[in-house]
């Protein structure tokens, strides 16, 4: 049995993502999700992503519907 001990439950979640910089600090680009909760979200970058510290990110998610 698996107990869990986080405030928020995290989902296994692979959802599309794309991530633009507050300003321009870079390009935006794609992204996939490991796994998402209420409190934030993990995020797999794709090979070659290189992303130096910003202030603030804004993550657009492709949600589906069913």
């Amino acid at each position: 049995m698996k107990i869990q001990r986080r405030q928020y439950v995290r989902l296994d979640v692979t959802l599309d993502t794309a991530i633009h910089p507050e300003h321009t600090e870079f390009t935006p680009f794609r992204a996939l999700t490991e796994d998402i909760s209420a409190g934030g979200a993990s995020i797999r970058l794709l090979k070659g992503t290189n992303i130096q510290s910003v202030s603030q990110l804004y993550l657009w998610m492709a949600l589906t519907l069913k």
